[in-house]
């Protein structure tokens, strides 16, 4: 499952931010953010988390020009099926109404076996 668009901005905030420790006070300042709550801070911690581990020439170009993961999954589908011989979904993590979708973040997509 692909994390919604909202935790893209999260990540793409937290990546161009000078001070990623102080950005999360500035991503709850948004209104949109604000309603989210708690799910916003976590994704926010989340992310960081997630950038912290990634090499920094990997983060500068996915904070300038996202990724569209739904099309590099949709080109992968065909080959993740011959490689695993099951079928595989590809859904957005907000409408799969699976709990796991909770989990997906940007580069960091939700995958549930069953």
């Amino acid at each position: 499952m692909l994390a919604p668009s909202w935790k893209y901005e999260v990540f793409r905030t937290i990546a161009k931010a000078s001070d990623r420790n102080t950005v999360i006070k500035e991503i709850m300042k948004d209104d949109a953010m604000k309603k989210r709550g708690k799910e916003a801070t976590d994704a926010a911690k989340q992310c960081t988390t997630l950038i912290h581990r990634l090499p920094p020439q990997v983060v500068e170009p996915l904070a300038e020009e996202p990724l569209n993961e739904r099309a590099v999954f949709d080109s992968a589908k065909a080959f993740l099926e011959r490689e695993f011989g099951v079928p595989v979904h590809i859904a957005e993590a907000e409408s799969s109404g699976h709990a796991k979708g909770a989990t997906a973040l940007p580069f960091k997509p939700a995958i549930v076996i069953e």
